[in-house]
């Protein structure tokens, strides 16, 4: 059955995706038309990330697109298959979902929400420095503060009153990857 085979054909593209600099994120299949014509969606990040401004190009997509299409015209002749593919970006606010979202952000800034209180606060930002794995499984990530909460790391210092105990902030914390609700890339406008 086709259906089956297109999942083949992805798991043989993947190799080549990375490759090229980039990593499925993510990979959907519907069918239009009656059943007529198969509709392959991708969503596909970089594999390492520069700085938050390093996202995927509108070159990127069609890159991966021909890369995809190689593959299917090496098991299917034209005729034989109707199909569209659309490939996307992950984008910028999207929550990460693996520990591979955490390695292709190495080095960036970050918002992580968290589902229970960590020093009194529910959310920090950050530059992500490490991923802590135990027995072959990412189980915490540290990073290089920012803010937490709402403020800037730098408007904690500023908050000591005269004759008041000094204000202790942290430079990195280590966040349980059991504690977080939401991970994404830190947006600046």
């Amino acid at each position: 059955m086709i259906k089956d085979s297109i999942n083949e054909i992805v798991e043989d593209a993947k190799p080549a995706i990375k490759e090229a600099g980039f990593r499925l994120v993510e990979f959907n299949q519907a069918t239009i038309s009656h059943g007529r014509t198969l509709v392959l969606k991708f969503v596909i990040d970089k594999f390492k990330k520069n700085d938050v401004k390093d996202g995927i190009t509108h070159g990127d997509c069609i890159k991966v697109t021909k890369l995809i299409e190689e593959e299917i015209g090496r098991r299917f002749n034209a005729e034989e298959i109707d199909y569209t593919i659309e490939v996307a970006s992950f984008g910028l606010g999207r929550a990460f979902a693996s520990a591979e979202d955490y390695e292709a952000n190495m080095g960036i800034e970050l918002e992580v929400r968290l589902n229970k209180k960590i020093n009194d606060f529910f959310k920090f930002s950050g530059v992500l420095r490490e991923i802590i794995y135990e027995q072959g499984e990412a189980s915490a990530i540290c990073i290089e503060l920012t803010e937490m909460g709402d403020k800037k790391i730098a408007e904690y210092l500023k908050k000591k009153k005269k004759d008041a105990p000094a204000v202790e902030v942290p430079s990195h914390i280590t966040i349980p990857l059991s504690a977080v609700s939401k991970t994404s890339v830190k947006i600046h406008f």
